[in-house]
């Protein structure tokens, strides 16, 4: 009967994953940097701004390498695959040196094509000299062809690369552009979020078996945990949250941390089965396990949650999507769990309490070298942090050899830049010839500064052709001419090339610009560029990040000295935390590792597990009164735990993405960091606390 009970309670929970199981396809992707910023962020609404005026800026490039651009045969077939682009779906437009004209004023603005159906006229050698058409649509040579290719958010970046490497055989041919970096990360998010939790599971289930030997009962905290993930991505995608570069690492974390909790479950009840029958064995693990998990789940709930304190909305989402998972996890180990082992038979496990690990971190003399690293690491951290850089590169998340990189460096290479940086000129009227030369001297200006290759803007047509600016404003609000990447309506903008891709760099570029600026007040002018939009995550970096270790712990001392009504209880089980968050920024200098967007996690993440191990070493401690005791006790698994961890996270080390290497890099360190400090230095600053809190008892008494 009491199995028929735990059977009825089960089958409603299954019925749901199912549910949540389905509902997973409706979830949305979104690699843009933008989906982690507010709305009201500056870079964004400057970028809607000049999308206003300009079109859509979802473009990509493509970079064709011929022996000759104004070859009759090769001409013509570079000329037929930019027709047939233009048919592809998903195309907005395509421009191309074919739609380069000389311009003339006779009375009215003329125009003649250099090409006739893809035919080169007797002067298209003229456009070499022309910086309109130079570095912007063939190289000085003329031996390159750069294709700048407007996309809707259907279109298969994939397929057209490929078709243009299938049509184009016999050039190099390469792509670049925000809309590629995103579909190269879309890529490694899709392989995130779908591959790696069954890898992750086989690596967590072997583990868990060298512990516990016993297969089937090492697979349970693994299926529970991924289930909750299961439930946290269908949450997600019922409440409207997008899976972003951020993310898309949160099956990862729920699967990795909380298949801890069901561990620390079926160690206890398998122990625990030894004396006693299976009802009695489960009733006296829930009640032994209920405050520790209970505990340590809402304090990795809270470190997370310290995410949404700062203004990076993928931090907050990231953080409230981890915490639900957090949350199921450890509800389904308490709940579904007990009921499950009602309805399987797990064989006793055998008391395994002499292993190594049980005698090893009782060693005082292990314990002693502990400070001594402990104290190195103190010395030496305030050199070390000062050469971590604060700072992000997306470029420098895909590795070496990608074709991503490969892109870039030829774009660097023939066009002296990657990213787009506009300066935006907004008139109310016509452009003046005054303006004109207010725009020309602004322009000079920017290209004396620092990684600035060059600048192309409608000036590029008023030199080449000898038209005014004027003339050209009003032509183009009458006739068609190829002029819109430059002029439209009332704005102009300024395309300013430099190879500068980092946040930093970009920073800076934007703050000389608009230093520039302020001596052309009459321009109504402002900045356009989708690179700012990391350099606006990359200023909110530092200050989130001190943020979250502050409040995470406030916060876990808080919640401590609730649970053990001591503060210096409290205090203590917090030090290893602090400790290994030190370590963290000491593993990031010696690496060479940036505080960027992705690694600004990681001392939340660690400290929101390392708690864990402080929590279930303290409350054994005050289970059994002796600290040797208790550590032999809690070693094997927080050792077994602190393994599995850091295997799961190893298996970063294999992603398609140097962002995810780092990740998994740092949070492998930092998880057998975490557990060597906590059953290392906790027993000894318990051992400290115990004999401080006998003599105070001893004087109360006396």
């Amino acid at each position: 009967m009491k199995k028929g009970k735990s059977l009825i309670a089960i089958i409603p929970f299954l019925v749901m994953t199912f549910i949540m199981v389905l509902s997973l396809a409706g979830l949305e992707i979104s690699v843009e940097f933008d989906s982690l910023l507010p709305e009201t962020s500056e870079a964004i609404l400057n970028m809607q701004r000049m999308e206003e005026s300009f079109g859509e800026s979802r473009e990509m490039l493509l970079i064709i390498r011929t022996g000759d651009v104004f070859d009759a045969d090769t001409s013509a077939m570079v000329f037929s695959f930019v027709n047939r682009l233009k048919e592809f779906d998903g195309v907005v437009s395509v421009r191309s040196i074919f739609d380069a004209a000389k311009l003339s004023y006779m009375g009215s603005l003329e125009t003649e094509p250099y090409f006739t159906d893809g035919v080169p006229g007797d002067s298209v050698r003229e456009l070499l000299d022309n910086p309109l058409y130079v570095g912007n649509l063939v190289d000085k040579r003329g031996t390159t062809l750069f294709v700048p290719i407007l996309l809707e958010d259907n279109a298969s970046i994939g397929s057209i690369v490929d078709m243009a490497e299938r049509e184009l055989a016999g050039f190099e041919v390469f792509s670049t552009g925000e809309p590629v970096i995103w579909d190269e990360m879309n890529r490694a998010i899709i392989t995130l979020v779908i591959v790696y939790p069954p890898i992750l599971f086989g690596i967590v289930w072997f583990i868990y078996y060298l512990k516990i030997k016993n297969r089937f009962a090492a697979v349970i905290p693994v299926i529970i945990a991924l289930i909750a993930t299961l439930w946290t991505y269908g949450i997600a995608n019922w409440a409207g949250f997008e899976i972003n570069i951020l993310t898309s690492t949160v099956g990862l974390f729920i699967v990795i941390i909380c298949s801890a909790y069901g561990l620390h479950f079926l160690d206890r009840f398998m122990y625990n089965s030894v004396h006693n029958e299976r009802e009695e064995a489960i009733r006296i693990t829930l009640k032994e396990e209920v405050t520790p998990i209970t505990l340590s789940a809402g304090t990795t709930i809270a470190g997370f949650m310290t995410f949404t304190f700062g203004t990076i909305e993928g931090f907050s989402d990231l953080g409230i999507l981890v915490s639900i998972g957090i949350a199921l996890s450890a509800f389904f180990t308490l709940t579904v769990l007990p009921r499950l082992l009602k309805l399987v038979n797990i064989r006793n496990g055998k008391e395994q309490r002499g292993r190594w690990s049980s005698r090893l971190f009782i060693s005082r003399r292990l314990q002693r070298s502990s400070w001594f690293i402990v104290i190195a690491a103190l010395v030496v951290s305030p050199f070390l942090l000062q050469s971590i850089e604060v700072n992000f590169d997306q470029l420098e998340y895909f590795k070496k050899g990608s074709s991503v990189l490969r892109s870039a460096s030829v774009a660097r290479e023939e066009m002296g830049w990657v990213l787009p940086f506009y300066i935006v000129l907004e008139k109310d009227g016509v452009f003046t010839a005054s303006e004109e030369r207010q725009m020309k001297e602004l322009s000079d200006r920017v290209v004396e500064l620092p990684d600035v290759s060059g600048v192309s803007s409608i000036l590029d047509v008023t030199e080449g052709f000898g038209v005014p600016l004027p003339l050209i404003h009003i032509a183009s609000r009458g006739t068609e001419i190829p002029l819109e990447d430059f002029l439209s309506n009332d704005s102009t903008r300024i395309l300013v090339k430099t190879t500068r891709t980092d946040a930093v760099g970009v920073g800076e570029l934007r703050d000389s610009v608009e230093g520039i600026l302020e001596d052309y007040q009459s321009l109504n002018s402002y900045i356009a560029s989708p690179a700012l939009t990391t350099t606006e995550m990359n200023n909110e970096i530092l200050t989130n990040q001190i943020l979250t270790i502050v409040a995470a712990m406030t916060v876990f001392l808080i919640l401590l000295a609730v649970v053990f009504r001591s503060f210096l209880t409290s205090v203590v089980a917090v030090a290893p935390i602090a400790l290994t968050v030190l370590m963290n920024f000491v593993y990031m200098s010696l690496f060479g590792i940036r505080l960027d967007i992705a690694t600004a996690i990681v001392a939340g993440v660690l400290m929101g597990l390392t708690i864990d191990y402080s929590i279930h070493l303290v409350t054994r401690y005050r289970q059994k009164k002796d600290v040797d005791t208790a550590t032999v006790e809690i070693s094997p698994v927080i050792v077994a735990s602190a393994v599995g961890l850091a295997a799961g996270f190893g298996t970063l080390f294999f992603a398609p993405m140097t962002l995810f290497v780092r990740l998994g890099l740092l949070l492998s360190a930092g998880m057998l960091t975490g557990a060597f400090l906590t059953l290392t230095l906790l027993p000894s600053l318990l051992r400290v606390l115990s004999k401080k809190q006998l003599k105070k008892g001893k004087e109360a008494g006396s």
